[in-house]
């Protein structure tokens, strides 16, 4: 900056006038892009801290879909292959019976495993004509039933038998349509109260014509039935009959016995040597959680019908 003297001569400011001229508004500007600088750091931050994490979010997402696919497929799959054939599955079980020359009762599930990709899935196939039919012994045996119940059951699980009653339900006859109106379960989704539930199952049903298949119904359940429809020693005379002529069909074992018309009548009103209703359960694993699924298709209430039920926890 030029300032003019008394006598008129120019004057030029002293070097360190100049430095401090200079000085003054580069502070006033480097405080300023400091700032600036500061701002345009931290929005950075956060807008790659929101990228990570949607990037985190769609990872997830993408791993869940991932796995709720292999799910889906793994479960359609094993439902088309083992209920769509489980008559055939049992037919085969049974020949190989046969084959082995092994004593009555055949097979009447059929259970296993397999993994797909990190899902662990673990399946049981039953025979539903195998069990007894809690609707069946409401109707035939009201006076029996809990302790029929009790004693299939084998204390695996709290029975509490709780039929739904009505015009409808009389009609159907199909008082008892799911465990839930069976069983007392505190927490059903648990894994240990599931796996006793399939125990406890095993020798019961809800679903079916109400006849026992001859050839798979266990030792237990047919001297329990046999008791009540006829007597104590006619049911073990069915049971050694079934083991010394596994082969033979229901009617020629029946006449076999050579019991009463009532008594007869009696059993042919509880067996055969049929099946016609089936049951699948299936329980996936993928490390954190477990998912149950249970399936029952066929003649559900003996209306020779055949239709599917589905329950999933």
């Amino acid at each position: 900056m030029l300032t003019a003297s008394d006598n008129g001569e120019r004057t030029f400011p002293s070097l360190r006038q100049q430095t401090c001229l200079r000085r003054g508004p580069r502070r006033r500007r480097s405080g300023y892009v400091l700032i600036m600088t500061l701002v345009l750091i931290a929005v950075s931050v956060l807008s790659l801290a929101s990228l990570s994490r949607h990037s985190l979010q769609l990872a997830s997402d993408a791993i869940h879909a991932q796995r709720d696919l292999q799910r889906y497929w793994g479960t359609r799959s094993c439902r088309a292959y083992l209920l769509e054939n489980a008559e055939e599955i049992f037919y085969q079980l049974d020949a190989h019976h046969r084959d082995d020359e092994l004593a009555l009762p055949a097979p009447h599930d059929f259970s296993g495993e397999f993994e797909l990709a990190d899902m662990t899935f673990r399946f049981l196939l039953s025979d539903e004509n195998a069990k007894l039919n809690i609707n069946s012994v409401t109707l035939r045996m009201p006076a029996e039933r809990d302790a029929l119940v009790r004693q299939l059951s084998g204390q695996k699980v709290s029975m509490r038998l709780q039929p739904i009653m009505g015009e409808q339900a009389d009609r159907t006859r199909r008082w008892f349509s799911s465990w839930g109106q069976c069983v007392e379960i505190p927490d059903i989704s648990a894994n240990e109260h599931m796996r006793s539930l399939w125990e406890a199952t095993s020798q019961l049903t809800c679903w079916g014509n109400g006849k026992l298949n001859i050839r798979r119904v266990s030792d237990q359940t047919l001297f329990a039935v046999a008791s009540e429809a006829a007597t104590q020693r006619i049911a073990r005379q069915l049971i050694e009959a079934r083991e010394m002529t596994p082969d033979a069909d229901w009617q020629y074992l029946l006449k076999s016995l050579g019991l009463k018309r009532r008594d007869r009548t009696a059993l042919r009103g509880w067996f055969s040597d049929r099946s016609s209703c089936y049951c699948l359960w299936l329980e996936l694993d993928d490390g954190q959680r477990r998912w149950y699924h249970q399936w029952v298709q066929g003649d559900l209430d003996a209306t020779g019908e055949t239709s599917t039920l589905s329950f999933c926890w």
